[in-house]
């Protein structure tokens, strides 16, 4: 993915030196080549969800992409059946290139919002080293603004919001993991006593519900 990132940024250095008298190498990089290739890695089934992510988000920076076909790869990345693991590191390639598209295109951040919503605690523990990873590529108002728009989507307000940001900076991996790991000790205990139903989140209960 690094590799990626220095091979566009080496082919928007050549762009802006053509035409200027005297300047070497002009042409040592097909810059159509290098959008085709960038759009087979973000398309393509073969490449590794970091490197799709990257992808895409540099062609939507370079305005080969609208936002339109950032959001239907985005929503394909983590729509239904999307495999989670996948996705956690298709958002960080996406983070490494443009951490501010988290901020700027609603169905990224919807997207990883319902998704995490769908794991149980095994889950979240099992991919908190990605996410962790990801957002340590925000800068501190973008941190402050995400936790906003999450609390936003929950129905919280401001002061919420800003607990949010807060908790994020005071709250360690390792605290993360334990009450992770706490969680599922109660569920167990909760399953063993024949209160499983209880562990069905809300918004699952709700769609089991309509569907009887």
């Amino acid at each position: 993915m690094k590799q990626l990132l220095t091979l566009r940024e080496l082919g928007r250095l050549l762009a802006s030196l053509r035409g200027e008298p005297g300047e070497a190498g002009d042409g040592a990089i097909d810059l159509d080549l290098l959008r085709t290739q960038l759009e087979r890695f973000a398309t393509g089934a073969s490449a590794a969800p970091a490197v799709a992510g990257a992808a895409s988000a540099l062609l939507y920076l370079d305005g080969h992409w609208d936002e339109n076909a950032l959001d239907t790869v985005v929503r394909q990345r983590f729509g239904a059946g999307a495999e989670p693991r996948e996705a956690v590191r298709f958002l960080n390639g996406v983070m490494a290139a443009a951490p501010e598209l988290l901020l700027r295109l609603p169905a990224l951040l919807e997207g990883l919002d319902g998704l995490v919503q769908g794991w149980d605690a095994e889950a979240f523990v099992a991919h908190l080293p990605d996410l962790r990873q990801a957002f340590t590529r925000l800068k501190p108002q973008e941190t402050s603004d995400l936790a906003g728009r999450i609390a936003a989507l929950h129905g919280m307000g401001e002061t919420e919001g800003q607990a949010l940001n807060q908790m994020h900076y005071e709250t360690t991996e390792q605290d993360l993991h334990e009450g992770a790991r706490l969680q599922l000790a109660l569920a167990e205990c909760m399953r063993r006593d024949g209160l499983a139903a209880w562990l069905v989140p809300e918004h699952k209960k709700n769609n089991i519900e309509s569907a009887i």
